[in-house]
């Protein structure tokens, strides 16, 4: 690790490499241990550059698909600067000091994060032995994972529904997901002069290619289609790592992941799709080569 540390180190020195920082920072938190040390690495190699959290990357994909849905375009541009921020990198590499701050989780936090994430594991794997017994196919569970955002958007509109109708109050975690999965995808449409300015206007898109290449949603496609209908042991970290990577891959040259998640990637052929090199750490040697290449 100190090799890799150092190797960066001389390629952002040199303005041959910039290291944004993402959402790892969520990963380090729940490992409880070494989280300042992780923080202050965090620091030194993204020098203040972070991409922007993984629902923001979204959102602005979203945006640029419906543009090109709305106005007929037949390719869509999604430049790394507008994920990232400052969006002037060479200005902020210049600045020689970084003012670097977080906010260490308490003990109950962490908890709620743990309880939450076996929940979902516990689901996941409840999942894939259900399709699994029923023989279904990655070609099958792909098309599934691509229209499975319009079908949560339907269950929370649901379960909204059903709340008002009983005069009950909907659970928090319902407003969360409503707002997220519905209120925003449903504000950037209308904003965007979608047409109709309703949801059946945002399903027609959602069933469009335009909608349907964006690569946040095909990279986390074929990842759950692949974990799920597959015959590796799902573990804890996966659920994380989709996320992230269907984030921060389209925009990275290279991604550092374990070998797992290494092999899926490379037998998928999303690093050929997005232009990136993944490795893993048992790829030490190639990978300091790589960066000391670029």
């Amino acid at each position: 690790m100190k090799e890799l540390v150092s190797c960066l180190e001389r390629g952002i020195a040199a303005r041959r490499l910039i290291c944004p920082e993402g959402d790892q920072f969520e990963e380090i938190e729940m490992g409880e241990r070494l989280v300042g040390q992780g923080r202050r690495v965090q620091a030194v190699l993204s020098r203040g550059i972070r991409f922007l959290h993984r629902l923001d990357i979204e959102q602005y994909q979203l945006a640029r698909g419906m543009d090109a849905y709305i106005f007929g375009q037949r390719e869509v541009v999604l430049p790394t600067s507008e994920v990232i921020t400052p969006s002037d990198v060479e200005q902020q590499l210049e600045e020689p000091w970084i003012v670097y701050g977080w906010r260490e989780p308490d003990s109950e936090e962490i908890e709620r994060r743990q309880m939450r994430r076996q929940r979902t594991l516990a689901d996941v794997r409840c999942l894939r032995a259900r399709l699994r017994a029923e023989g279904i196919t990655f070609e099958q569970h792909l098309e599934t994972e691509l229209r499975d955002q319009k079908e949560a958007m339907l269950k929370v509109l649901g379960d909204v529904q059903s709340a008002l109708e009983t005069g009950t109050e909907p659970h928090l975690e319902t407003i969360r997901k409503y707002a997220t999965l519905v209120g925003i995808p449903l504000r950037i449409w209308k904003d965007k002069g979608g047409n109709p300015p309703t949801l059946e206007g945002l399903f027609r898109f959602m069933e469009s290619d335009a909608y349907r290449s964006l690569p946040y949603l095909q990279i986390r496609a074929h990842l759950w289609a692949d974990i799920l209908t597959g015959g590796a042991e799902i573990e804890q970290g996966d659920v994380m790592d989709i996320e992230h990577l269907g984030a921060v891959l389209p925009y990275a040259a290279v991604v550092v992941t374990d070998r797992r998640m290494r092999n899926r990637i490379r037998r998928l052929g999303l690093d050929h799709r997005y232009n990136t090199t993944v490795f893993a750490m048992a790829d030490i040697d190639e990978l300091l080569r790589t960066l000391e290449s670029l």
